[in-house]
């Protein structure tokens, strides 16, 4: 337990370094343990050292986890979301990191309004270009934005 408890101690003091040194207030912000092949005793591990924020990017890991921690963390998407795969997720995440096409959001938005949710969603974007990445490029983000805009209100 001391070695998680001591990685993350480090790990917000380097963060407030980094935030001091570049004019920001450390408060501001927020650090997500990623728990991607995590077992659930090493995440209670983390919870314990004060890990409030947890990254999964895969669905079923996000469920099974969920389940077993439940509301002790606030829980974050972090990985390419399915359509398909939206409803095990979406009344057990705080925010979606990769909204990255107007499908997607349809189906977020059918969720949500069903459900009375409102969801939270960062849109991703490919600035590198790169085939093997996923995200919009950057010339689709602002349509993407005015057609989320006008069909999603519970995004």
């Amino acid at each position: 337990m001391h070695e998680i408890a001591d990685n993350f101690r480090e790990i917000k003091e380097r963060v407030a370094r980094a935030a001091f040194r570049a004019g920001r207030n450390p408060e501001e912000i927020i650090i997500i343990a990623v728990t991607k092949n995590q077992t659930i005793d090493t995440i209670r591990e983390g919870i314990q050292a004060g890990i409030d924020i947890i990254g999964e990017n895969r669905v079923q890991e996000l469920v099974d986890k969920y389940e077993a921690l439940e509301n002790q963390v606030q829980w974050h998407f972090i990985g390419h979301l399915q359509t398909n795969k939206v409803k095990y997720v979406i009344d057990k995440v705080h925010l979606i990191h990769s909204l990255d096409r107007l499908s997607l959001a349809e189906e977020i938005e059918r969720r949500g309004e069903r459900r009375k949710l409102s969801v939270n969603a960062l849109v991703q974007v490919n600035v590198s270009g790169e085939e093997s990445k996923f995200g919009m490029p950057p010339q689709e983000l602002v349509p993407f934005l005015e057609r989320v805009s006008d069909r999603c209100k519970n995004i």
